[in-house]
């Protein structure tokens, strides 16, 4: 996120420095799931960094989920994210340390046809909770396009699998005047896949 306003308060009011900073966050993933019938579950191991003006904070993470296949068409899901609420350690002189939430999220996805998939998404944290739908649109064995709406967001992206690579990228686009645009990207690559 970038051009955020660096502000003040002097004498009681809020005064813009005319000064800007950005914030960004890097998450790197080691997973590893397994699938026995109609039924897949596995786990992430994760490493976090997050930048906020000139600081940088990092923590360790892991997520779990399940996966059940109902039929051809429709599959539910559930993960918990953030299970162990990691505890993100700033570069500050106090290093001061934040929890990151835990998160539970539920989804389904309907396979419309060869081509065309539909999502929907429930997100619940502790002091709020979101939804989400979308669709996936596949060109072909490599290419996939994605559009869909989160709560106060629009997201529109792309998805590549080459082989065992795969990248994935995201552009959020918020509704409101308070967060500006997003951009997220993934690199991945899957190991003990037969290639093709």
């Amino acid at each position: 996120l970038e051009d955020i306003p660096q502000t003040a308060y002097v004498n009681g009011r809020v005064v813009d420095s005319g000064n800007n900073f950005e914030y960004s966050s890097k998450a790197y993933f080691l997973s590893y799931a397994r699938s026995v019938d109609a039924l897949a579950w596995g786990f992430n191991l994760k490493f976090i960094q997050e930048t906020l003006y000139q600081n940088k904070a990092s923590g360790y993470g892991v997520d779990v989920g399940l996966l059940y296949r109902l039929d051809d068409s429709l599959t539910l899901g559930g993960t918990i994210l953030n299970i162990l609420e990691p505890l993100m350690v700033w570069d500050t002189p106090s290093h001061e340390k934040n929890a990151v939430e835990r998160t539970e999220k539920l989804g389904l996805a309907y396979q419309l046809n060869p081509q065309l998939k539909l999502s929907g998404e429930l997100t619940l944290k502790k002091h709020d909770s979101t939804s989400g739908f979308g669709a996936e649109y596949l060109l072909n064995n490599n290419f996939s396009i994605r559009a869909g709406m989160l709560t106060g967001m629009y997201a529109l992206g792309f998805g590549i699998n080459y082989v065992q690579f795969n990248l994935d990228y995201v552009y959020l686009l918020p509704t409101d005047e308070l967060r500006g645009l997003t951009h997220k990207i993934s690199l991945g690559y899957s190991f003990g896949l037969e290639p093709g």
